[in-house]
């Protein structure tokens, strides 16, 4: 339980996915509710993953921006 922080609640972003997606919230079937933290630890290192890489290709682009980010 600790090693995979199901101590978090995750209510709020697996309810939001599972409405944009449109799955039905408490069903057995919604892979979202039952993905849990892994979902989220799983976006927030796509949304690190992008960020870096869009920040480096800005780098590439412009000096001043690379000076910035070193």
């Amino acid at each position: 339980m600790i090693a995979l922080l199901e101590f978090i609640p995750t209510n709020w972003f697996t309810d939001l996915l599972s409405k944009w997606f449109g799955i039905e919230i408490g069903s057995k079937e919604n892979i979202v509710e039952n993905m849990g933290m892994m979902l989220l630890i799983g976006c927030t290192i796509a949304v690190v993953v992008v960020v870096a890489a869009l920040s480096s290709l800005a780098a590439m682009k412009s000096y001043k921006i690379y000076k910035i980010l070193r």
